[in-house]
């Protein structure tokens, strides 16, 4: 593992895709799979997370050093369930097991929170999955505020499937003060 104050966090080329769907991939089967409807888990394959990083607005903000990427948080302007006017959606922040608790999560947390108020967002909204204790924590330990539990629907296996999360809010105020 490259040293934390050698890991770059830095914006996905086009070439990298590939390996940035890769850690995607494990580290969301590492993390969320067991909090999901297996029917969710087992449709979460790699080829479903190289389409999901290449569709994105914005490629997604990385953290390594080299070809050795250990996370990774993808924004949006506006959520697609929680549409509020000036409010940006985290719709993904992922560390790799051995990069957790050095530091990368706070880097690409700052980085995604400063090009959210960058690009004039005042607030900012993410779910953190229910048994996601630690992230969660993570979260509340930088000014994110639990308004309380959502409950989403997704189709999956041909059946509809409930999760639950924590609905994250955050102002933006003064996030872009700070450097990379």
């Amino acid at each position: 593992m490259t040293p934390p104050d050698q890991v770059n966090v830095r914006h996905m080329n086009v070439h990298e895709a590939g390996n940035v769907a890769g850690l995607f991939h494990r580290i969301w089967h590492e993390t969320q799979a067991e909090l999901q409807h297996p029917s969710i888990a087992a449709e979460r394959d790699l080829d479903f997370f190289v389409s999901r990083v290449t569709a994105y607005d914005r490629p997604p903000i990385v953290a390594g050093s080299g070809a050795e990427l250990v996370g990774l948080a993808v924004w949006k302007p506006r959520s697609p369930n929680h549409p509020v006017a000036g409010r940006g959606y985290i719709a993904a922040l992922y560390v790799s097991g051995e990069a957790r608790s050095r530091g990368v999560g706070q880097r690409l947390l700052d980085a995604t929170e400063r090009e959210m108020a960058e690009f004039g967002l005042t607030s900012g909204f993410l779910g953190c999955l229910e048994g996601n204790d630690a992230a969660l924590r993570f979260y509340e330990r930088n000014g994110w505020v639990n308004s309380g539990l959502s409950t989403e629907h997704l189709d999956a296996d041909e059946k509809v499937v409930r999760f639950r999360y924590h609905h994250m809010i955050k102002e933006l105020d003064g996030v872009n003060d700070g450097t990379p």
